[in-house]
């Protein structure tokens, strides 16, 4: 394999991994909770969501693709409760982040985003009990 071949396969790659923090993928994931019609982790996605709709209309400098990630990896694991599960959506959303330096997301913008999909979770977390 050609180095523009690895180079074009890797970048690929990256923008597939970046996919599961995209919009489509978290309503997949909304809409299949809705079925299972598991309250209080739709009330947990529903204000994540919220919170992160209002930073993407703040005109912030979040990269959402890794704040909704963040709150999926988050909320998946807490719903699953299983350290495998856990462990690999960890991974995966690592290799979300590299992937996204790979293709050159700026720094900033992932930090925002990371800070974001940690202070989204943690306020869904404690919140949708309370509503649920």
């Amino acid at each position: 394999m050609t180095d523009m071949k690895r180079r074009t396969l890797a970048k690929e790659i990256a923008r597939d991994l970046r996919a599961l923090g995209s919009v489509p993928f978290y309503f997949i994931v909304l809409v299949r909770a809705v079925i299972g019609q598991y309250a209080i982790f739709i009330w947990q996605l529903l204000i994540a969501a919220a919170g992160l709709l209002l930073m993407h209309r703040m005109k912030s400098k979040v990269d959402m693709r890794i704040a909704s990630a963040i709150v999926l990896c988050t909320f998946t694991s807490v719903f699953y409760r299983e350290a495998y599960f856990t462990i690999f959506a960890t991974a995966v959303l690592l290799m979300l982040l590299v992937a996204s330096a790979y293709i050159k997301v700026s720094r900033r913008s992932m930090m925002t985003g990371v800070i974001a999909g940690v202070g989204c979770s943690a306020i869904a977390y404690f919140l949708a009990p309370l509503i649920s």
